[in-house]
Parts: structure tokens; C-alpha cells; sequence
């Protein structure tokens, strides 16, 4: 689950919702909706946190392996 997720990864950052918004670029109350799953993540902000924390798209969207084409 996403909210589980983005909590697990600011608190090894021992980051505070402020603080990821802040890097983000979003607004405070929208990383609070995330967290308490109230709003969707978009794509663009997907891309963002996949960059902050060093993964991958695929990691946060839970894909694993490749898909049979």
C-alpha cells in the first residue's frame, strides 16, 4: 500500500511531511492526503519521489520483473 510505503520511507529519512513536501514542491496538505490515502499520487509526483529516494518508478508502483509482451 502506498501510504505504508511513503511512511516507512520518511521515517528511515527521518524526514518530516514538511520536509518532503518542501523537496517535492507540493503543498503540505497534499503529502497529509497521501498519507492518509485521501488523494491520489499523479505521475508527475511519482517521478518525483522516485527520484528523491533514489528508485525506481516501477519500485513505488510495485511492478516487479518485466511484462510479456
Amino acid at each position: 500500500m502506498f501510504r505504508k510505503w511513503l511512511y516507512a520511507q520518511i521515517s528511515t529519512r527521518k524526514m518530516t511531511q514538511r520536509e518532503l513536501a518542501g523537496k517535492l514542491g507540493v503543498d503540505e496538505s497534499l503529502v497529509s492526503r497521501w498519507m492518509k490515502g485521501e488523494r491520489p499520487v499523479t505521475l508527475p509526483n511519482i517521478i518525483k519521489l522516485s527520484k528523491l529516494f533514489e528508485i525506481s518508478v516501477d519500485e513505488i508502483l510495485g511492478v516487479m520483473g518485466k511484462l510479456d509482451v
